[in-house]
């Protein structure tokens, strides 16, 4: 009975120690579940957080892309409205600058890669600056070379009265004379007589020109006289071939032809072999080829089968 007693008692413990370890090995398990859920858990959400940084950085690459595609439309727009504005000022400048248009262009070209749209702009208006100012000295240049190849066509015995000089009296001499001052008497001279400043008195020259002037007297020449724009003459005028594309108040007298320029002012009557009157050209008077070699009478004669 006692031997039964112990084998009982041994036996409940035994299913104690038992139960006791199915206990510790249940909550092993859920630790190690709730580890492992944990770890799930954390994975998800490293996951989630991946793609959502992804997106991110997708979403920034094309705002990116999207900056650089307008900046690069922008800069494509600013090298197009400097091209064109570059060829309207080629386009109105002229044939005459050719060497000086290439050069300015590539300065052009230049400044705009280095600063862009900005400095494209001041460089157009610095050339249309520059353009204006040619435009302005292109006809005193011209008008100063002109003045100067008339001067290298005087000879060495040449009287020069300069610009701010003034002589009272007659002049005489058998070179050439240019008067850039004023004169207040007669003038002969052989050659040429250029003047560009006053004279006031008659004038005897184997040829004359005025650029400019102002002559007040009557004006005799062996050869042409030439009555530049911007020139005034009052008096008569008596020459072999006259060019006139001033003002003249006198009458002409012209042995071979004359030519009235577009800018020519005529007042009185003229006489001359052929006469060529521009468009523009304003003269008040008679017309006269006393100089020609052709019989006007005869086309207004009665006997119209001898002609």
């Amino acid at each position: 009975m006692a031997k039964y007693k112990r084998n009982t008692q041994s036996f409940a413990e035994a299913v104690r120690n038992v139960s006791s370890d199915v206990t510790e090995i249940k909550a092993e398990q859920q630790e190690n579940d709730s580890d492992v859920d944990a770890e799930e858990l954390n994975a998800v959400e490293e996951d989630e957080l991946s793609e959502d940084q992804s997106e991110i950085k997708s979403e920034n690459k094309s705002e990116t892309k999207s900056a650089r595609l307008s900046s690069d439309d922008e800069i494509n727009d600013s090298k197009q409205e400097t091209v064109e504005k570059i060829n309207e000022v080629k386009s109105e400048s002229g044939t005459g600058n050719k060497a000086g248009k290439k050069s300015e262009g590539k300065t052009e070209d230049k400044t705009e890669n280095k600063t862009g749209k900005s400095s494209g702009g001041k460089t157009v208006i610095k050339e249309r600056m520059n353009m204006d100012t040619r435009e302005i000295r292109i006809p005193q240049m011209e008008k100063e070379l002109k003045s100067t190849e008339e001067i290298k066509g005087l000879n060495e015995d040449t009287t020069f009265i300069t610009q701010g000089t003034l002589v009272h009296g007659d002049i005489e001499s058998d070179g050439d004379i240019e008067v850039r001052g004023r004169v207040d008497g007669n003038i002969r001279c052989s050659g040429k007589l250029i003047v560009s400043g006053t004279v006031n008195g008659d004038i005897v020259a184997g040829e004359l020109y005025g650029e400019e002037a102002d002559i007040t007297g009557e004006i005799r020449a062996q050869g042409i006289v030439k009555i530049g724009a911007g020139s005034v003459t009052v008096g008569n005028i008596s020459a072999e071939t006259a060019v006139v594309a001033g003002a003249v108040k006198g009458d002409m007298d012209i042995r071979d032809e004359v030519v009235f320029d577009s800018t020519a002012v005529v007042i009185g009557n003229i006489k001359s072999k052929s006469v060529d009157i521009r468009s523009g050209a304003i003269v008040e008077g008679f017309c006269k080829q006393v100089y020609s070699n052709v019989d006007v009478e005869k086309y207004f004669s009665k006997d119209i089968e001898s002609l």
